[in-house]
């Protein structure tokens, strides 16, 4: 049996393209800003809106082959999985006269990575320096 035949006929035993369409809408809704932060505020005449970085990934497979020595049942099987991952950017202040987005800045991000660059500068120099007594020997 070849694999198309075999996806179609887990679709038809199972209903995979109604799940799939199913799951697909689901994930649409969970995957948004308010879903993950909550919905905007409003303070004092002045509204904060979050912003999120949104990332969602599904995998899905089928598989057939030749069927084994002993059953004349073919060999078929399928499987998926997904998930979603959120985290914040920033919000938009907005107040009655202007809008303006704010974002957040990790600090611990940031921090490693200049740590990460004044090391490398040192080694690089330390590497330099080295060469270059060796060739005064």
């Amino acid at each position: 049996m070849e694999v198309e035949a075999v996806k179609r006929n887990i679709a038809e035993k199972y209903g995979a393209s109604d799940l799939f369409t199913r799951l697909m809408e689901r994930l649409c809704l969970s995957a948004r800003s308010e879903v993950i932060f909550g919905d905007p505020v409003e303070r004092k005449s002045v509204t904060v809106i979050p912003v999120a970085r949104i990332r969602y990934g599904l995998g899905f497979g089928f598989g057939g082959g030749g069927s084994s020595q002993k059953s004349s049942l073919p060999v078929e099987g399928g499987g998926g999985g997904g998930g979603v991952y959120g985290e914040p950017v920033g919000f938009i202040e907005v107040n009655g006269v202007r809008a303006r987005f704010v974002p957040i800045v990790r600090t611990r991000h940031t921090l490693f990575i200049v740590i990460g660059l004044l090391l490398t500068v040192f080694l690089a120099f330390l590497s330099v320096s080295t060469k270059g007594s060796r060739k005064g020997k």
